[in-house]
């Protein structure tokens, strides 16, 4: 639900670094302080809302995005200062209807008394998560439905919002000032690169930072992990800035962001010559630019939080933060509104009939078209009718120890013979794989730092996200000629890091690998707990909106297990593996291992078996099975199931709030802009014609 909101609020001046660095390189076209005060436009929803948009402004978002636009995406000079103006224009049309609605001063269809009273209105008990953020006080103690549309825009903001909007342009000052510092030259670490086949990795998960709502209402979101970003950027700033804040005593990220919020911002000063001087130039810089008055640099240097941010230039980008979060505000609220429709149960099932009615049509005579679907199915994108075409679909996790290169040309030219009968041809495949060997493949891994290094051991060690099987944790072979360095993280602290004259693995017979090597390897069969070359696991299925699946644990074994060792490029996913199809696999898979997989579908999920093939052997597992249903589930099992984390119904209602609100607050939105772009937005064309000059 964030593509309108998030294009609009992407322009935002904090935590940028690229405006003192264009300066004086042909960007931009004018540096007058009399001309970067023209007004290139005007916006007024509302006679008292009226705002107008200096040209500093304009070139300040070129100066700061050209990077992305102009190099990055090949746009012109003209076409980017276009879309940035129309982005500018935008966004405050979204902050002036954001002001009006928000307090009631808008004559809205369902909202005559504003969000915030409306929000306030409803009794506490039967409020919505996101009606009890709507209620909370601004961040100087006001209710806030007591702010009005004329209202600075920091009274539309709690404690929290305030705080994390000033802390950014500070904490973007004072890397502006360390920018311009001298910095001394690092160390350089010169040693080989690895020359081997990267090997692919598990996607580490990425850690969502999460907004004022998010880690209000979100227990999982908001829990502190000590090996996250979250933390240790945290703990950077702390002790950097000698910050009185005991980061290790707050459980949720919303506490301890504020501590450091606050903190930071009341002991932020500059002090000595070398940060002094810094600022200098800054403000120099600050004043070529246009972005500050002479009399604002003819002033006192800045050195506090307080100081700066009087400052135009600095003000205008607070100003900015406060805006994104006006608008923020305001859709939070347009959600909730949409989401209670979304809350009608009988609306809700006639929504569920009509796209069960609109798959049958699709799928029902259309196998590709099917199978295209469950390709791309998620947990919330279900499909709700699955049509039976002559049996279960399903999908199959295949780990490949497949021949090497001298391996693989024996078994070609042995196809290549019209003289060999079939069985000379199966005796010379089991020939063969009788030498086939497993190896270790994360050797690129161990290059790439991946994992740690243990001097007295000799070990390397792989991160969780990585791995999770403890028997696979450590690289399975030898590392030789470990040379020691140090460098500085992107937290500033010193890391030992290790380079590798050479990286070998350990080199397993086929049964060494299926049943263990002593000292070496557990075997796939114990990490399993498979008990031969086929069977059925129990106690490994579970149900969700997919249907039958592997259970977690199950599944990031045998992931663990076919990143190590599969030497199948295409089984590299995080995903339930290849689709069996009853109508196609026949033909896409040879002959052996289309067999196998639809033997271990019908035997369900946690079915396996070892499979030889003219590429190997082939160690396949059922990860999911998909009964046909041609039948949609009748209402008062629908309502019933609603409440059931991960059933059909549930899924389905999560996925229809997110994609109906998703699409009613984009048609709302971009209405309300369209609608004003004529009738409230005034352009001065002749104020800004010099930078669309090619």
């Amino acid at each position: 639900m964030k593509k309108l909101f998030a294009k609009i609020i992407s322009l935002t001046l904090a935590v940028v670094m690229s405006l003192f660095a264009l300066n004086g390189c042909g960007l931009v076209t004018t540096n007058e302080e009399r001309d970067m005060a023209q007004i290139i436009a005007t916006v007024a929803l509302d006679e008292d809302l009226s705002t107008d948009i200096k040209k500093s402004k304009l070139v300040t978002q070129f100066v700061n995005n050209a990077s992305y636009y102009v190099n990055g995406q090949g746009y012109t000079v003209k076409e980017t200062y276009e879309l940035l103006l129309e982005d500018i224009v935008e966004r405050e049309i979204l902050a002036q209807q954001a002001r009006l609605a928000l307090t009631g001063a808008t004559q809205e269809v369902g909202n005559e008394k504003g969000y915030f009273t409306q929000a306030q209105e409803v009794a506490e008990a039967n409020r919505t998560t996101k009606e009890k953020v709507l209620t909370t006080k601004n961040h100087l103690g006001q209710e806030m439905t007591t702010v009005t549309k004329s209202d600075s825009l920091d009274k539309f903001l709690t404690e929290y919002e305030y705080n994390s909007a000033v802390f950014g342009v500070i904490y973007a000052i004072n890397n502006y000032i360390e920018s311009y510092m001298d910095e001394e030259d690092e160390e350089e670490h010169e040693h080989e690169s690895y020359a081997g086949t990267a090997r692919a990795t598990l996607s580490a998960p990425t850690e969502q930072e999460g907004n004022e709502y998010e880690l209000k209402n979100d227990e999982k979101l908001s829990k502190i992990d000590k090996e996250s970003s979250f933390y240790k950027s945290l703990k950077f700033i702390v002790e950097e800035n000698d910050l009185d804040v005991d980061i290790d005593s707050y459980t949720d990220k919303y506490s301890v962001s504020m501590a450091v919020y606050k903190e930071y911002i009341e002991s932020f000063k500059v002090e000595g010559r070398e940060d002094k001087r810094a600022v200098s130039k800054i403000i120099k810089d600050l004043r070529e630019l246009g972005l500050i008055t002479s009399e604002e640099a003819a002033g006192k240097t800045p050195t506090t939080a307080n100081e700066f941010l009087e400052l135009s230039y600095f003000k205008a980008s607070l100003n900015d933060q406060f805006s994104n979060l006006v608008i923020s505000k305001y859709e939070l609220a347009l959600t909730n509104q949409q989401e209670k429709i979304m809350d009608n149960n009988e609306e809700l099932y006639n929504v569920y009939l009509n796209v069960y009615e609109s798959q049958e049509a699709i799928y029902k005579n259309d196998y590709t078209a099917y199978e295209s679907a469950l390709e791309n199915a998620t947990e919330v994108s279900q499909i709700l009718y699955n049509p039976d075409f002559g049996g279960k679909y399903g999908q199959i996790l295949n780990l490949l120890i497949g021949f090497n290169e001298a391996q693989n040309e024996v078994i070609t030219n042995s196809k290549a013979d019209k003289n060999l009968s079939d069985e000379e041809l199966l005796n010379i495949r089991n020939s063969v794989l009788a030498t086939l060997t497993a190896q270790d493949l994360r050797s690129s891994w161990v290059d790439a730092g991946y994992g740690e290094y243990n001097a007295s051991t000799g070990k390397v060690t792989f991160k969780n996200q990585y791995c999770k099987t403890s028997s696979l944790s450590s690289f399975i072979g030898t590392v030789y000629g470990a040379t020691d360095y140090t460098e500085k993280d992107e937290y500033n602290n010193e890391v030992t890091k290790h380079y590798f004259e050479a990286v070998k693995p350990t080199v397993m017979t086929f049964n060494e690998f299926l049943n263990g090597k002593t000292g070496v390897f557990d075997g796939v069969n114990q990490i399993m707990g498979f008990t031969g070359n086929s069977g059925v696991l129990t106690s490994v299925a579970e149900q969700n909106s997919l249907g039958y699946v592997l259970n977690e644990e199950t599944l990031d074994k045998y992931q663990d297990l076919i990143y190590a060792f599969s030497t199948d490029g295409g089984s590299l996913s995080e995903g339930f593996g290849y689709l069996y199809s009853p109508k196609t696999s026949k033909t896409k898979y040879v002959q052996e291992y289309a067999e196998a997989a639809q033997r271990l579908i019908n035997l369900g999920v946690g079915a396996y078996e070892v499979v030889a093939t003219e590429y190997g052997y082939h160690i396949m597992l059922c990860a999911r099975v998909i009964e046909p249903s041609t039948q949609p589930i009748v209402k008062i099992d629908f309502v019933s199931m609603l409440s059931v984390e991960d059933s059909i119904p549930y899924n389905f209602k999560e996925y229809q709030k997110s994609r109906v609100v998703y699409d009613n607050i984009n048609k709302i939105t971009t209405a309300f802009i369209n609608r004003n772009l004529d009738s409230s937005v005034t352009y001065f064309e002749n104020t800004y014609k010099d930078l669309l000059e090619e």
